[in-house]
């Protein structure tokens, strides 16, 4: 509950709405990526498949996020079925954050392939 002055409101349907938005242009990406991928072969195809990877990561990350700031829009505004409650809260938020770590290893390895491949 929001405290004038010390607390803001969080709109989580707007940021439900914004996660949501960002899914087709991850989406599209990996799409694009994977119709270039038979046309390459070698370290160029490496770096594609795991380019692939990373986008498909940050898919199953941005729905994790989506899971999560949907049950907390529906309890902010009282729907009838929003008994979202901190142990379903900790869970969700547990798979977030697992989700958060694999794109991020996912990228350190795109890093340094990049750089490997660059020279």
């Amino acid at each position: 509950m929001p405290i004038p002055g010390i607390f803001k409101a969080i709109d989580f349907g707007v940021l439900e709405q914004e996660a949501m938005a960002l899914l087709p242009k991850f989406q599209n990406s990996k799409a694009e990526i994977d119709v270039l991928l038979p046309n390459y072969e070698g370290a160029e195809m490496q770096y594609l498949e795991l380019l692939s990877e990373y986008a498909e990561a940050l898919i199953n990350t941005v729905n994790h996020l989506v899971v999560v700031l949907s049950a907390l829009y529906a309890k902010s505004q009282g729907f009838v079925n929003s008994n979202y409650d901190w142990k379903n809260y900790k869970s969700d938020l547990a798979q977030y954050e697992k989700s958060v770590k694999n794109y991020q290893v996912i990228g350190r390895k795109l890093n340094e392939f990049f750089e490997r491949i660059k020279n």
